[in-house]
């Protein structure tokens, strides 16, 4: 089923136009059962038709994987392929780049981030090093350069120890803007037995 056909029609000027305003969502009952949805991980070369011609049969199912993400915008709600980031770190940051005579992807890859380069990373390791908490405090500058590694010994009543090592990272633009790119590549895929139920509903709350 294409989305827009089951949309309500206005008439507009004495034409018949489809009312893309009309704005719907899939059920909060189906949003929130996470068993019936699969984890995807969007890769480069990758698009909605061929996704949810895969998954469904239908190119023109794309729209349920929109709803099923919350996804309102499918260029920037989707990560970009690297040709893709690239231009737009390029074009984001090309002013910027100029004024220090570098490209925006050159200025992007050596510029520390101004809200988020620098950090405090603080670990919580048990007896047997496997890290059980790992926190990230973003600190300024100055905070930073007065912040040494070190690590902390805590003995506890049943003969075990917990360690605690603080130390320090920075980032740069370029790894911030490709962390966030990074953080929509993992998406849900709706099991495909619920396709029926989920367009019988699209029908029904357009037709109210």
């Amino acid at each position: 089923m294409k989305y827009f056909e089951t949309f309500p029609k206005i008439l507009y000027n004495n034409t018949v136009l489809t009312n893309i305003l009309k704005r719907v969502g899939i059920l909060d009952s189906l949003k929130e059962n996470t068993s019936i949805y699969y984890e995807y991980d969007f890769q480069d070369g990758d698009r909605l038709d061929i996704i949810s011609d895969k998954m469904y049969g239908d190119p023109n199912r794309y729209w349920i994987i929109l709803l099923s993400n919350l996804i309102f915008d499918p260029y920037f709600g989707l990560p970009l392929s690297y040709i893709e980031f690239s231009n737009y770190i390029e074009n984001k940051y090309k002013d910027s780049g100029v004024l220090v005579n570098k490209t925006g992807l050159e200025y992007a890859l050596t510029t520390i981030h101004p809200d988020f380069g620098y950090s405090k990373i603080i670990s919580k390791i048990n007896s047997f090093d496997n890290i059980v908490q790992t926190k990230t405090i973003y600190v300024d500058q100055s905070t930073y350069a007065n912040t040494g590694n070190f690590q902390t010994v805590v003995g506890l009543p049943d003969g075990t120890t917990v360690t605690y090592i603080e130390s320090t990272s920075t980032m740069t633009i370029y790894d911030w803007e490709n962390q966030l790119n990074e953080s929509k590549r993992r998406i849900k895929i709706l099991d495909p037995k619920y396709i029926g139920q989920v367009e019988k509903e699209l029908k029904s709350l357009l037709n109210q």
